[in-house]
Order: structure tokens, then C-alpha cells, then sequence
């Protein structure tokens, strides 16, 4: 039913269930709808009719009144930003690692966590894409930890994007000085700048358009223990 029949319709359902209440007698929009209906059963049926009338009517109204309500920022929907981040890769790799581990993994020499630079590069951008309107955000944690720690976000770019990591440190028991560590970083269009420190796996996918491979790393903050 279109936007004008619904309208109609409840109009009509509206005038019906008056006439079926009052029995007539009244105007609306300055025309005369009946003059007198004294039979209880023309009545009922006035009423009945007045009620199909809404009934018809209702579903269309609201759900007209849904399709208008904005519910996101962006004039793209889920599914047609997805598409379009399709062919994206997202690659991560520690910058001026100190050394490797026999497996190969970069040993990055920080102090009390601090000093280790991630950069962070993105291929195959569809052109249709505005970038000002994406971000790249980082996220490292304890191999073997449950929660992400947010390492903050760079507007989205081709362009190497630098990140300075802060790694978890733990000054008494010394727990974090050599360690795995994890790396990934996303694109999001709705993480918002004042994002909190610590984000779980569902929060990550939740504001997550695409996503890296998760990186692994070695810190180690005697830069001299190289793990064999």
C-alpha cells in the first residue's frame, strides 16, 4: 500500500469509528458526515469498519516512519561499507626490531614497555572510499590475554601509519620485561576517539570493519636475552 492509501485509509478509519460512537451529526473539515444514525447495529458496523480501516493503516505509518529514522551516521549501510573494504589487506610489522628469535620473531628492546613503533600499512582501497571518514586502530596485548589494550587510531591512509606502543608493565613483579606480545589493528568507522583502555575480543569484532593478521612479537627490555 502506498504512503497516500495508508493515509486515506486511516482517515477513513478514523471518520468511521466517530460515526460508529457518536451516531453522527458532527463535521469535519467543515463538511457535514451524517446527519443521524439512531440504529445500534449500523452503528457497530460503522465501528467495525472504522477499526479494519486502522488496522489496514497502521503498519504502513509505522513502518514508513522507521525507513526515515536515521540509525547511523553515514549514508552507507553495513553491508555496502563492508563491500567496499572487500579487497583491503591490513599489514603490521614492528619498525627497527633489535633482533629475531630463531623462529623468527622480532625482539623489540622497550623501556618499562614503552619505545616499541608499529607501522602499520593498507592495500587495495577501493576509490570509493573517503577516508576521512575511516580510522586505523591499534590494539596490543600479553601473548595468551584475554583483552586487547587500545594503542590509538590514525585516519585512514595508504600511507605507512606509525603507532607508539605502550605495553602492559608490571614495575613489582617484573612479569612483563620479556614476553610475547600480539598486535592487530582494524578499520572503523564508529570508535569513538574517546575510546576506553581495554577492549575484549567481542568489543574488537563489534566496532571492526576489517581487521590485520594478528603480528607476534618478542619484547625485551635487557636487550641482550635473545629466546633460542
Amino acid at each position: 500500500m502506498s504512503q497516500s492509501l495508508s493515509i486515506t485509509a486511516l482517515i477513513a478509519g478514523v471518520i468511521f469509528i466517530i460515526l460508529g460512537l457518536t451516531g453522527g451529526g458532527f463535521k469535519i473539515f467543515g463538511a457535514e458526515i451524517a446527519s443521524s444514525i439512531s440504529n445500534k447495529y449500523l452503528r457497530f458496523i460503522a465501528t467495525a469498519f472504522g477499526i479494519i480501516f486502522l488496522i489496514i493503516s497502521f503498519p504502513q505509518v509505522l513502518s514508513e516512519q522507521q525507513v526515515t529514522e536515521p540509525f547511523r551516521t553515514s549514508n552507507q549501510t553495513s553491508a555496502s561499507i563492508n563491500n567496499l573494504f572487500d579487497k583491503t589487506t591490513i599489514t603490521n610489522s614492528i619498525l627497527e626490531p633489535v633482533d629475531f628469535t630463531a623462529q623468527g620473531i622480532p625482539v623489540v628492546a622497550t623501556e618499562n614497555g614503552n619505545g616499541a613503533k608499529l607501522s602499520v600499512r593498507v592495500n587495495n582501497l577501493s576509490g570509493d572510499i573517503n577516508k576521512n571518514d575511516y580510522k586505523l586502530v591499534s590494539f596490543a596485548r600479553v601473548n595468551g590475554s584475554s583483552n586487547w589494550d587500545y594503542q590509538g587510531s590514525k585516519i585512514l591512509s595508504e600511507s605507512p601509519s606509525p603507532f607508539e606502543l605502550t605495553l602492559w608493565h608490571d614495575p613489582e613483579a617484573n612479569a612483563g620485561n620479556q614476553k610475547l606480545y600480539e598486535v592487530i589493528t582494524i578499520i572503523s568507522s564508529t570508535l569513538s576517539s574517546s575510546a576506553p583502555k581495554t577492549f575484549t575480543e567481542d568489543d574488537v569484532e563489534r566496532f571492526q570493519i576489517t581487521r590485520s593478521e594478528t603480528l607476534v612479537f618478542y619484547r625485551d627490555d635487557s636487550r641482550r636475552s635473545i629466546p633460542q
